[in-house]
Parts: C-alpha cells; sequence; structure tokens
C-alpha cells in the first residue's frame, strides 16, 4: 500500500512511521472515516494501532482487529472508550474465553464499570479463577473492579493477589463511608 501526503499538487511518499504520526493527528470525523477504513488494512502494526485509537472508525474495523488477534491492536481497542459499549461487550466477552494470557491480562487491568456490568458474569469469574496469578492480581489493581469481584479475589490463594483486592476493597469501603 502506497501512501503519500498531497500539498498544493506536490505529492511526498509517507512511509510507515511517518503515516502512523498523520494518522493520530487526524480529526476523529466521520469525514476522515473512509480514510481510517482504508489505513485499517495496512500492513504496517504501527498504522493499524492508530487508526484503532480513532473514535470514529466503523463497527467493521473494530471486528477485523478484534479478530486479528494482535494483542497490541486490541490493547488500542480496550482503551479506546468512544467504542460503543455493545460492541465492545461483545467482543470482550469472546476474548474472555480465549487462552491468550497477554491480552486477558490487559483486558482485565482496563475494564471499566461499564465494561464490568456489560460483560456476562460467567466469563468475569473465569478471569477471577483464571489459573495465571498475573491475571488476577491485574483484576485486583483494576480501580473499575466492583467489591464482588475484589471479595472473591480477597480470599486468593496468591498471597500478593489476596492483598491487592484487600487494600482495594478496605479502599472502596473507605471511599464509600465518606
Amino acid at each position: 500500500m502506497q501512501v503519500s501526503l498531497n500539498i498544493d499538487g506536490g505529492n511526498f511518499p509517507l512511509g510507515c512511521h511517518d503515516l502512523a504520526e498523520v494518522i493520530s493527528a487526524m480529526a476523529d470525523t466521520s469525514d476522515n472515516m473512509q480514510a481510517f477504513d482504508l489505513l485499517a488494512s495496512h500492513p504496517s502494526r504501527k498504522v493499524r494501532i492508530e487508526v484503532a485509537k480513532n473514535e470514529n472508525i466503523s463497527e467493521k474495523i473494530v471486528e477485523s482487529f478484534f479478530a486479528s488477534g494482535d494483542e497490541y491492536i486490541i490493547e488500542s481497542l480496550i482503551a479506546n472508550r468512544n467504542i460503543s459499549q455493545s460492541i465492545k461487550s461483545h467482543y470482550y466477552n469472546i476474548l474472555l474465553s480465549s487462552d491468550d494470557n497477554l491480552i486477558l491480562k490487559k483486558l482485565a487491568n482496563q475494564l471499566t464499570e461499564d465494561d464490568f456490568d456489560a460483560v456476562n458474569k460467567d466469563n468475569l469469574k473465569k478471569l477471577v479463577n483464571h489459573s495465571d496469578p498475573d491475571i488476577r492480581g491485574s483484576l485486583a489493581e483494576n480501580r473499575s473492579s466492583p467489591p464482588w469481584i475484589l471479595n472473591l479475589l480477597a480470599e486468593d490463594d496468591d498471597p500478593d493477589v489476596r492483598s491487592i483486592a484487600s487494600m482495594d476493597l478496605h479502599q472502596k469501603t473507605w471511599d464509600q463511608d465518606w
């Protein structure tokens, strides 16, 4: 895929790094949606990550990016607070049944309060009971984790997970008392 910048009739070819910078500076408007659609298939991961950060990407792009399994692009999608909750919760439920510990850890760390409300509780319990203590620890460290999850993690076999969950649960209780 060849991309160039056209300024006053002059064509300037853009490398992957330059293109990623241009994408990050593009306005998140529906006018640029066609460009995001084209750039979503760019061979450079860096370019696709920048596309995933934009709020006006289509549902088709979100679907293809989640399906790609690329942990860095998925991380950008998870961090993109502008993707509709219903779309994200659908894919979160799919990702939560994944065996990819890196994606599960990032997801456990970045779920929001709205995400916790929207995601299937059985899938969340899979995170709580996951064999990897780093995933359970990420869930315990997530400031948006609801008390029911922190209560379960406060009884975890791993002392670090147990400690983090207990401290966060205590903090949530303290915050509610004020």
